[in-house]
């Protein structure tokens, strides 16, 4: 029934009902936990609770002699105790200022359950017992709970939930004549209810060295026969008898003590008021402060603007300590009673609350620990040393008074008094962005600075003054010598990071250099900067696989890590927690508890070598920053440490950082943007596992990939390889790898489809091993100390030799019957001189000589050398595809293409016989042929007497007189109009765009010069194709 008309009602049910003991009115467990809640009626006995953030007020009225209620409000559902008391149930809405009616009460009337003389107003954490439950025993004479139904709860009036203003209950409340100070709320556990306005704990009544917390111990008043019927429970607010199964308080006690009440009297339906007075009276008669610690009765707060260190604030406590002592040693001729050593001990401990702020959190969260705080009032922040504190307070201001035992029980009393829950802590928690410096309180979003206040729970300071005209001149300097241009503002930002208490970026940074490069410089300012107190120096292992590395993390600016093994990372989830904004839950070292909290410490770390990642996900990528400190300072030059530190962490350049900080701050504050010049995740990517794998950064370095190889373009034999890499780890301070180790990685690169085989296109000799799929860049080519005249990557190098046996050719040939002549020649990489002999091979003409020597795989081969082997085979095919003398010429030109070549310099050119051989590449001792060719053509025998004219200077390539065009032909194929129709010609041509005087991308080889053309694809970016536009050859 109770719970239908809640359901009815304008008040909220989540949250509303506790359990209470079956024949009793004791709540299970704390009525204040919310996990002691429930939303719904719970089995058995059950109570409604009430809170300050509520609209529900139940009027308790005391009603035993049946009188009439002594004020007028509307009809509403009401309950009957078994004693014949009422509850009263309104829905009360907030007034006119927002207020809910315990605000209205508490500001009105000043108790937010005030205590009229018919009863009490429960609205504040209060629970009534509800219709439904029943007691089995109350232990009243009057009244005989153990008979059938005497004991029951019940619905009185059967009504909906009426509503009334605050402000009418007030003038209810008020029209009281006897309205008086609140009944003492017990605290959780009790037989009562929650005490908001008494400020008295057990250890304020019992020692605590004598009845120590959750400690069976004789009872302190009727005694135990077996020691152990007494317990004070965790945080002494409360204590529990054994013998009469009992809760009470610290007020029980002293009403016990004073022979007020017997033990357990309050367990059967409470206290009534007049005997509450007696206790209240009894308290203050043993010089307990009854009522709010800030009343007129506590020690006035000092004026701090008049205190300057802690020397002022103990000579203003002094003065109220030497008064406690005076009372407890009146002067004899005075009828002054003394003040006993327990309150004395309870008044010093609420004179050192009162002149020093402390703060004991209930459990370790945020930034809090679980110890006691102490305000710096020199530093502006509150310190974990508040028991030391307080020690030495004590001593200093009682002197000889405080031995051990009041020291400890001071120190117990102020936790006690100063206990918040974290729900308090974080209403008086700084915005993220206020830290305390040197000189104040500093906005870092506007840059303003106002006064210390122990109003504010700051924990963090920065030891380092703001100025915001202060510059960086050294620091910026160092920044530009050991990063590029780039990160020199990264840095900057990084340090901006470090000083909110928030992690907006969601990276962490990686610092990446070997040897002394200054990466650790740069951490060990950045500690100097913030205070080796606000840093700490954790792995990213140890974060992972430590159970209390991670509370080292908890209230901390930045995790500085130095020195990070390259076997680092096995775990990617803790880094994500760090950055991300999640809840860390941490064991705390030597304590049974652990912290949760969010990092907001700033992750960096330095590393000689990049460790290997546990994963490869965008979101893992997208958390780093990565830094290369590309410098090496090292060898004499080198300036020392120490004087290096001394000149960047003078006041000026500290108090400059902490200006471009806040500048850096600012910025992200209208942009969004933390770090807007960090690369994206795919960069990043690339960049550490580059720096993971030294073979992968090395190959990305050296090699191009190839998608279809074609002779020995696509191919990289792997002793160069090798050597390319020995030199490439020397100069990057890699680690030099075993030769076969580097092959089996460069075969497992995950970034290139690279195979392992052999090849001759890659020797003057026989096959060697090589690596298909990759070509050398021109970085390559140079590590791999091959000549590479140009950037093209289709050229290995510039000697084209090559001895092959014909039988290689043929079998190559047959196993590849669909390949033409050109991809045999690109195939094996032969010159143009070998174009015959491929022709007849592929055409099936036997070139062999008459002695079948073919098929001796030793017997010689297809010769493009460029000088005469006298070791040649006559199985060997001849470079002009028609002499098979055995001689076996080496040159580039059959007789009659020489001749022509020639003959056509020549004519088009004022050039002399020797530059008409040394342009055609004639060899040597060919050279009186073509002298003798030149005269016949200028009809002067004595050609060479005469100096041909100079070449232009704009070029040093020999002048053509045909310099192609691109147009199409009448077949639609697209090709040079002005067919080239001798060798002179095409040599002279490549020339041309060499020397880069003509931009030409495609040549049209007329048939007779095909030979010359394939050799020239191999080291051009130019397309040579036939008339009919077939590729010959090109360097793609």
């Amino acid at each position: 029934m109770i719970e239908a008309r809640l359901d009815e009602s304008d008040v909220r049910t989540d949250n509303r009902y506790v359990s209470v003991a079956d024949g009793e009115k004791v709540c299970y467990g704390d009525h204040t936990d919310t996990d002691n809640r429930y939303d719904s009626p719970p089995a058995g006995n059950f109570g409604v609770y009430l809170t300050a953030a509520d609209q529900l007020v139940v009027l308790d009225v005391d009603d035993y002699d049946g009188d009439d209620l002594p004020f007028d409000l509307p009809d509403t559902l009401i309950e009957e105790s078994p004693h014949g008391g009422e509850h009263l149930y309104y829905h009360v809405p907030v007034d006119a200022d927002g207020r809910m009616p315990a605000a209205v009460f508490d500001d009105e009337i000043g108790a937010k359950n005030p205590v009229p003389s018919w009863g009490e107003v429960q609205v504040s954490n209060k629970y009534v017992v509800a219709a439904g439950s029943t007691l089995d025993d109350c232990g009243k004479e009057w009244h005989d709970c153990t008979q059938p139904d005497e004991g029951d709860y019940t619905v009185a009036e059967d009504r909906e939930i009426a509503t009334v203003s605050a402000e009418r209950l007030v003038e209810v409340l008020l029209s009281d004549s006897e309205i008086e100070e609140p009944t003492p709320d017990l605290k959780p556990g009790t037989r009562e209810h929650e005490n908001d306005d008494v400020y008295l704990d057990v250890h304020d009544v019992l020692f605590s060295a004598e009845y120590p917390e959750e400690e069976r111990t004789a009872h302190p008043v009727h005694g135990s026969s077996t020691g152990t019927n007494f317990q004070v429970d965790d945080g002494a607010e409360t204590w529990r008898c054994w013998r009469h199964g009992c809760t009470g308080n610290a007020l029980h006690l002293i009403g016990m003590q004073h022979d007020i009440i017997e033990c357990g009297e309050w367990d059967n339906g409470g206290l009534d008021t007049e005997t509450w007075r007696e206790i209240f009276a009894a308290a203050r008669e043993d010089g307990y402060d009854i009522g709010d610690p800030h009343s007129h009765d506590e020690p006035e707060e000092p004026d701090y603007d008049g205190v300057d260190d802690e020397a002022d604030l103990i000579d203003l406590a002094r003065d109220r300590v030497q008064d406690v002592f005076a009372r407890m040693n009146p002067p004899e001729d005075e009828d002054v009673e003394s003040l006993g050593k327990k309150p004395a001990i309870h008044e010093f401990a609420v004179i050192i609350d009162t002149y020093w702020h402390w703060l004991y959190p209930d459990a370790a969260s945020a930034e809090w620990q679980n110890t006691l705080y102490i305000y710096d009032v020199d530093r502006g922040i509150y310190t974990t040393n508040g028991e030391t504190a307080a020690e030495e307070i004590t001593e200093k201001l009682l002197g000889d008074f405080a031995d051990n035992h009041v020291v400890s029980e001071i120190v117990a009393k102020l936790k006690r008094r100063n206990r918040a829950a974290a729900r308090e802590i974080d209403a008086q928690k700084p915005p993220a962005h206020e830290l305390v410096v040197e000189n104040g309180i500093l906005n870092l979003k506007t840059g303003e600075l106002r006064d210390y206040t122990p109003e504010e729970y700051h924990t963090t300071r920065v030891d380092v003054a703001y100025d915001p005209d202060a510059q960086t001149d050294r620091i910026d300097k160092f920044f530009r010598e050991v990063v590029d241009d780039g990160h020199v503002s990264t840095l900057y930002r990084l340090a901006a990071h470090i000083l909110l208490k928030e992690y907006p970026s969601r990276k962490a940074a990686l610092l990446v250099g070997e040897g002394a490069n200054g990466k650790g410089t740069v951490l060990d300012l950045f500690e100097e900067f913030v205070g080796s107190e606000n840093t700490v120096a954790r792995g990213i292992q140890s974060l992972t696989d430590y159970r209390f590395a991670a509370q080292d993390l908890h209230g901390k600016l930045a995790n500085l890590e130095g020195d990070l093994s390259p076997n680092e990372l096995n775990d990617s989830r803790m880094i994500k927690k760090l950055t991300g904004d999640d809840q860390i839950n941490a064991d705390v070292k030597q304590a049974n508890e652990t912290v949760n909290f969010q990092n907001h410490a700033t992750l960096m770390f330095a590393v000689n070598t990049v460790p290997q990642s546990p994963e490869d996900s965008h979101g893992w990528w997208s958390r780093w920053m990565y830094i290369p400190f590309p410098n090496r300072f090292d060898g004499d030059d080198a300036k020392p440490k120490s004087e290096l530190m001394d000149e960047l962490t003078t006041e000026e350049e500290l108090q400059g950082l902490l200006a471009r900080t806040v500048e850096e701050i600012q910025r992200y504050d209208e942009t969004g943007e933390f770090f807007p010049e960090s690369k994206t995740p795919e960069e990043v990517r690339e960049q550490m596992k580059n720096a993971a794998n030294p073979v992968r950064d090395f190959a990305t370095t050296a090699f191009n990939e190839v998608e279809e190889p074609d002779g020995a373009y696509g191919r990289v034999r792997k002793d160069h390889v090798v050597d390319a890499y020995s030199r490439y780890a020397d100069e990057h301070d890699l680690p030099n790898l075993n030769p076969q180790k580097l092959k089996d990685d460069v075969k497992k690169l995950d970034d290139f489809t690279i195979e392992a085989g052999q090849s001759r296109a890659l020797s003057d000799d026989d096959r060697v091993q090589c690596f298909v799929g990759i070509e050398w860049t021109a970085r390559g080519a140079q590590l791999a100390a091959i000549e590479q005249p140009d950037d093209d990557q289709g050229v290995l190098d510039g000697d084209w030799k090559q001895d092959v046996p014909l039988a290689d050719v043929r079998e190559y040939v047959e196993t590849h019957p669909e390949a033409d002549v050109y991809e045999v020649m690109r195939e094996f990489g032969f010159g143009g001189d070998a174009f015959d002999a491929v022709e007849h091979l592929v055409e099936g003409v036997d070139t062999d000589s008459d002695d079948g020597g073919d098929d001796d795989p030793d017997a010689g081969g297809v010769n493009t050398n460029d000088t005469e082997d006298d070791d040649s085979d006559e199985s060997s095919a001849s470079d002009d595809g028609g002499d098979t003398d055995g001689s076996t010429p080496d040159r580039r030109y059959t007789a009659a293409q020489k001749e022509q070549a020639v003959e056509a310099m020549a004519e088009d050119t004022d050039e002399d016989a020797d530059e008409i051989a040394e342009t055609l590449l004639i060899r040597e001792e060919d050279e009186d042929e073509v002298t003798e060719i030149v005269a016949g053509v200028r009809g002067d025998e004595d050609d060479t007497e005469d100096p041909a004219p100079p070449a232009p200077p704009e070029s040093d390539a020999p002048p053509v007189t045909d310099v192609p065009t691109r147009g199409e032909d009448e077949d639609g194929i697209e090709y040079d109009t002005e067919e080239i129709g001798d060798p002179g010609d095409v040599v002279a041509a490549h020339g041309e765009v060499d020397a880069g005087v003509e931009d030409v991308d495609v040549i049209v080889i007329p048939r007779d010069e095909f030979g010359i053309a394939v050799e020239a694809a191999y080291a051009r970016d130019v397309e040579f194709v036939t008339p009919d536009g077939d590729s010959i050859g090109d360097a793609e």
